[in-house]
């Protein structure tokens, strides 16, 4: 999926399930932590910035229409929580990801250089 922050910004990121270990995770966060919607929960393939060309923006959904589905890994755990950049400046949580972390390595630096070339990163961002 490709998602568009309020600010132009945009990602590359597959979506995870999201069953009762949320519920879980989220008791465990500190309590400055604001939860906006667990259903965005994604492992990020990659974080592409401001993007100004609906052309670039169709040639994103193209590669990534031309993944085929069974390649996308499908069967991983997230781990526990960790803050970003920090407890003290938190401006996001992630999850390491645990059972089967080297499939979703592989996936991720398969396609990461790629949608960077067709989004035409000059900085990249490897959040």
């Amino acid at each position: 999926c490709v998602m568009r922050f309020k600010a132009p910004n945009y990602f590359v990121g597959i979506p995870t399930s999201t069953t009762s270990w949320v519920n879980q995770s989220i008791a465990s966060l500190p309590s400055q932590c604001r939860i906006h919607d667990p259903g965005s929960l994604h492992i990020t393939v990659a974080f592409l910035g401001k993007i100004q060309s609906s052309d670039t923006i169709d040639a994103l959904k193209a590669y990534m229409d031309s993944i085929p589905a069974f390649a996308i890994p499908q069967f991983y755990n997230l781990a526990a929580p960790h803050a970003f950049p920090q407890l003290s400046r938190l401006t996001s949580v992630g999850y390491k990801v645990g059972q089967n972390y080297d499939l979703i390595k592989d996936f991720v630096f398969m396609h990461r250089a790629k949608l960077y070339e067709i989004a035409q990163c000059t900085q990249r961002d490897h959040r």
